[in-house]
């Protein structure tokens, strides 16, 4: 068992322990559960149930398997963007230009199209491409059906500095990837896990 899951199972069995131990001190032969006269065991029935043991077990591995997930993707993040600053690029930057490499070849990318893939602001990616203008890295072009519209390609210069970094990023997923695939998985096998279905009692009396 996880430790978060752990923790949360201790939290649910708080009240039950603290009753326990109240009725041990009163009564100590209750401590092999022969000590039919005590009826603290009831009570504890009603603080607790073994469903609500299974329940919040499932829920505190669930979390705990979000917030695996969501460290992991921390943890590359956090290498690309150190690994972009150290080869003096912004992060966002990076992004782009990885963006502007991946559309579909020969048919470059529109500003607009870069904004919904980098999910900034239309002003945002024009401000963007300025920069990354600026220090070589892209050429902007008229297209050829329409010339009023902007098409973003890689120069030569990028295509560099966009090689080097992907070298290294995917030297670093050899590593965090398997690890990103295995908290996914424990966060998708919670949703696959059938739930306990709730017991309608069913209405006593006759018809009125």
């Amino acid at each position: 068992m996880c430790r978060a899951a752990k923790l949360r199972l201790a939290a649910v069995l708080a009240p039950w322990t603290k009753e326990k131990r109240k009725d041990l001190a009163a009564h100590p032969g209750n401590r092999t559960g022969r000590n039919p006269s005590s009826n603290v065991s009831s009570r504890n029935l009603a603080i607790i149930s073994p469903y609500d043991i299974m329940d919040a077990v499932k829920e505190a591995v669930h979390y705990g398997a979000l917030a695996d997930f969501r460290y992991e993707i921390r943890r590359f993040l956090n290498f690309s963007e150190h690994a972009a600053q150290a080869a003096g690029i912004e992060p966002q930057q990076h992004q782009a230009l990885l963006a502007i490499k991946a559309w579909p070849a020969g048919q470059g990318i529109t500003i607009g199209a870069l904004a919904e893939r980098l999910q900034v602001r239309h002003h945002t990616a024009v401000e963007l491409t300025d920069r990354l203008e600026r220090r070589g890295w892209i050429l902007r072009l008229r297209g050829q059906d329409d010339a009023r519209k902007v098409i973003l390609h890689l120069a030569r210069r990028g295509e560099r500095l966009l090689e080097r970094l992907s070298v290294s990023h995917r030297e670093e997923l050899r590593t965090a990837g398997p690890r990103l695939l295995a908290v996914l998985g424990s966060v998708l096998a919670h949703d696959r896990r059938p739930r306990r279905k709730t017991r309608h009692k069913k209405p006593s009396g006759g018809i009125s």
